[in-house]
């Protein structure tokens, strides 16, 4: 009976359950976009990403959480060559009425960097991640008739039903590859560059299913993403994105447009960019990014706006927009953060 009354209770919500929420900050979150970002990033760093949208209350709400830490790789032979790197990344989230539905991963990240030019202005980076995920659902967000007042609604301290679920813990496996061609190996004196890369989630196509004895296969996931730079004036500089996701009959496109700039002076030993741009996501939503670097820091701020109510009134979650902040920390300043030109955030 308990059974019975779990798949009428949650119904559709446990087949999206399995969807794993993103980003708005795509390339501020890279080793979610593509486990090859980890191999793009030649310093010993730290960046996270937190995102929230709806309120507790609602149905739609949800947060995100990331943190990625990347050691690099590097080899002296007559000069300091870097090949690579590893990292470890964390993921959290929270959806659904008071955080019904809880996931949390960590993954180990590998990636290696192959130049394909002797003028070190093409690369090849693959990159292989590996980890553990649990998710389950929180039994306090739960809310049943026998817990009603007829004073004031709601009252926790009286026992509802006794549903027990088990976390379910499975194992994960992804697999990226990132091209990157530019005009010079220096990000100070670049003006064109083009980057590239696909990737596929959930190789081993897990089992998530929260019910003992039911299968319910993660479908892989494949993404594609570009970008291109390319001068729109004395130190501005344009950035159009495109990024594609595909799972099981289902597709997400994302087309943006980025524009950055240095505003640093030649009497001015602080080097800052400042960086704004957009996403439509197709049929789903608009985003609005802007951040910018200073030094060895990096901080992002976007807001993803909801093209469709998606059928709900404004309480239970229509209309709803989801804020994003990112926080990037580079321990080596004396080098450069990153060797391709794809947006910052």
């Amino acid at each position: 009976m308990k059974r019975l009354l779990l798949y009428i209770f949650l119904g559709i919500p446990l087949t999206s359950f399995s969807q794993e929420g993103q980003f708005s900050q795509y390339f501020a979150s890279g080793s979610l976009m593509n486990p090859a970002f980890a191999g793009t990033v030649n310093t010993i760093n730290f960046n996270a990403n937190f995102k929230q949208a709806g309120k507790p209350e609602q149905d739609t709400y949800q947060q995100l959480m990331q943190g990625t830490f990347t050691y690099p790789l590097r080899r002296i032979t007559t000069r300091e060559e870097y090949f690579g790197s590893i990292g470890a990344t964390f993921f959290s989230e929270k959806r659904g009425f008071q955080g019904l539905f809880r996931h949390q991963k960590v993954m180990l990240n590998g990636a290696y960097t192959l130049d394909l030019s002797e003028l070190r202005n093409q690369m090849l980076v693959f990159g292989l991640q590996g980890g553990v995920v649990q998710q389950d659902l929180s039994s306090s967000a739960f809310r049943w008739g026998s817990q009603y007042n007829q004073y004031y609604g709601y009252d926790d301290t009286r026992s509802g039903e006794a549903l027990s679920t088990s976390p379910v813990w499975y194992p994960v496996f992804n697999f990226g590859v990132i091209y990157s061609t530019y005009d010079n190996d220096d990000l100070k004196i670049r003006d064109y560059s083009f980057t590239a890369g696909i990737s596929a989630d959930n190789l081993n196509s897990p089992n998530v299913a929260l019910i003992d004895g039911d299968e319910s296969k993660k479908p892989m996931l494949f993404k594609v993403f570009s970008s291109l730079q390319f001068p729109l004036g004395a130190r501005f500089y344009g950035h159009p994105s495109a990024y594609a996701l595909y799972s099981n009959g289902s597709t997400q496109l994302n087309v943006g447009m980025y524009i950055s700039t240095f505003v640093s002076t030649s009497r001015s030993n602080l080097g800052v960019e400042l960086q704004t741009g957009a996403w439509y996501r197709v049929e789903d939503s608009f985003i609005a990014l802007v951040g910018v670097k200073v030094e060895q820091i990096k901080v992002g701020f976007s807001v993803d706006m909801n093209a469709t109510d998606l059928g709900l009134e404004q309480d239970a979650g229509g209309n709803f927009s989801a804020y994003e902040v990112s926080l990037t920390y580079n321990f080596e300043l004396h080098k450069s953060y990153r060797r391709i030109s794809s947006p910052i955030f």
